[in-house]
């Protein structure tokens, strides 16, 4: 096994048998972590989705990497912890947590650095939930062609989500935090509304519509099995407050990596 490992990844023609009325990618998806007290939902959430995208496209590259046979949802994770010591912090755009060192940032940040460096996995640069100095790494790495964003309407989103999970920005509410998975989520009250500050990176990995008609889009979280239902939860695809409860759509490229 080589300290870095460039293998030649062909896009395979994927036939899941995906309907165009739901789509969930769950079972290809590692299992739900939780971020604990340090600001990174970015670097879980586009981790999780290029996890997601190899396990899809190419998983015998995954497994090769990972030195697996088959596919195992407990421990083939990527590293959290390389992305919050190795992206840059821009003072102008990021908040840095006390304590911690931890910063907000974006999914799109993370596949940028991802993009120039490849990603190691998590056993060999395990989880400290605080930032330190970048460490170097002689382990496989994976990588990714790029990432693209998705727009805004409808149409975009579900064409994308049919293809594979995509990572999205939601409002940051108590309402959130304390949401039990119960039902479909609509957002926090008119009257913290105006209290939310800022948004949350989330993995949007399908969407459907419940025996009342309601539609939404499932997402994966990263705030631990007790969180929404076993950490995940379906959120409304209709405008609330005269705004969508989820933006910022985007997704990794793990295409041809020649």
């Amino acid at each position: 096994m080589y300290s870095y490992l460039q293998l030649k990844l062909k896009m395979a023609s994927v036939s899941h048998n995906v309907s165009q009325d739901a789509v969930d990618w769950r079972k290809y998806l590692t299992v739900i972590r939780d971020q604990g007290h340090c600001w990174c939902c970015w670097a879980f959430a586009s981790t999780a989705a290029i996890e997601g995208a190899y396990n899809i496209f190419c998983p015998k590259v995954f497994y090769e990497v990972f030195g697996e046979k088959i596919f195992n949802p407990s421990v083939m994770h990527l590293s959290v912890q390389q992305l919050i010591d190795s992206v840059v912090i821009d003072p102008t755009k990021n908040r840095v947590q006390r304590g911690t060192g931890c910063f907000t940032s974006s999914p799109n940040n993370a596949y940028r650095w991802i993009l120039e460096n490849g990603i190691c996995f998590d056993r060999h640069y395990p989880y400290l939930a605080e930032r330190g100095r970048p460490k170097e790494i002689t382990a496989p790495v994976l990588r990714i062609n790029g990432f693209s964003r998705v727009g805004q309407s409808e149409e975009e989103i579900l064409k994308a989500v049919a293809k594979q999970p995509i990572t999205a920005g939601i409002k940051f509410s108590s309402a959130l935090l304390k949401f039990n998975g119960d039902g479909v989520y609509e957002g926090p009250p008119p009257d913290e509304n105006q209290k939310c500050f800022g948004r949350h990176a989330v993995l949007v990995v399908g969407y459907s519509t419940t025996p009342e008609g309601k539609r939404y889009y499932l997402i994966r979280n990263s705030w631990g099995e007790k969180w929404g239902d076993h950490g995940y939860a379906k959120v409304s695809r209709e405008k609330i407050n005269d705004e969508y409860l989820l933006s910022q759509f985007s997704y990794p490229d793990v295409g041809d990596q020649s």
